[in-house]
């Protein structure tokens, strides 16, 4: 009988790796598509299979409704804001830009230590939201995330998440009084009126984030929704950004000072040299164009 009991067990635990693998959660977000089904009084731990079961099925979302509801949908985007539901994408296992293990290697080529397998689900679901369809240019996008964010750890400033960094990133007509608006999320996101606002207009359908700007660091889909629009409004179209240049997407991101600012120069060769590194474990030949930046 305990041999019974270790068996059972095993199994579980092999079932629920399958199920985190196959269909990564995302909190607080629904899919904005049409519903192709729903089943209702079913646990959230019953959706992945469920839609793995039903043709077309490409996501689901899950809340309370009824006991349990999971919403079946044939699309994965666009993701939006709903509290109480959780998304989960399927993962057929292929298809992806990149592979998990290109994921890793990029962190720890560049010394950063190894993320976690979440953060490489929500970058790949995140992709389309910046617009971003080649490997090449994910490539860009995640050197920028990386440097930005300290390897993906650090979702507020060092410099401003003790004191606010009061003085700086002020936007007068937008600041609230008591909020800071200083570097957050994996792009750390700054200034209210240029990003705060505009972002959460975009994202919320309304300015919450101007009276609480720090969900963008303690909520971990808001850090990376953020890198992606901003991504997607001031750096996908940017000139030079197609045709691979990756001293553009630097330019976008912090060109008065890293491009326009000789005493900058150094920062932007440091990111570019990151960019190299994860070109090289993702496969791309060369080290990319450095152009666009200061040059």
């Amino acid at each position: 009988m305990g041999f019974l009991q270790h068996l059972f067990t095993f199994i579980a635990f092999c079932v629920a790796l399958s199920y985190q693998q196959t269909c990564p959660l995302t909190a607080n977000q629904d899919v904005a598509s049409p519903d192709i089904g729903r089943h209702s009084g079913q646990p959230l731990s019953y959706c992945c299979s469920i839609c793995n079961n039903t043709p077309g099925c490409r996501a689901f979302a899950w809340n309370n409704y009824e006991g349990g509801t999971c919403w079946l949908k044939g699309q994965t985007s666009p993701l939006v804001w709903a509290d109480g539901v959780t998304t989960g994408i399927l993962n057929d296992g292929g298809g992806a830009i990149i592979t998990w293990e290109e994921f890793l290697a990029a962190l720890t080529v560049n010394q950063y230590p190894a993320p976690s397998y979440v953060q490489y689900t929500t970058f790949i679901q995140g992709l389309p939201h910046g617009l971003i369809t080649t490997k090449q240019e994910a490539a860009m996008a995640l050197t920028q995330f990386m440097h930005e964010s300290d390897g993906l750890r650090a979702r507020r400033e060092y410099a401003c998440e003790h004191t606010g960094c009061p003085g700086h990133y002020e936007t007068p007509g937008c600041d609230v009084p008591g909020q800071f608006y200083f570097g957050r999320g994996y792009i750390q996101l700054t200034w209210c009126g240029y990003n705060y606002r505009p972002f959460s207009m975009d994202y919320f359908g309304d300015d919450r984030l101007r009276y609480t700007p720090d969900l963008v660091a303690t909520n971990d889909n808001l850090a990376w929704d953020s890198a992606f629009w901003f991504w997607r409004i001031n750096v996908h179209h940017a000139p030079g950004v197609q045709q691979g240049h990756f001293g553009a997407t630097t330019r976008a991101i912090n060109g008065n000072l890293e491009c326009d600012n000789p005493g900058g120069h150094h920062i932007a060769r440091r990111r570019f040299e990151m960019y190299g590194r994860v070109r090289s474990v993702w496969g791309l030949s060369g080290q990319g164009i450095e152009n666009g930046c200061y040059n």
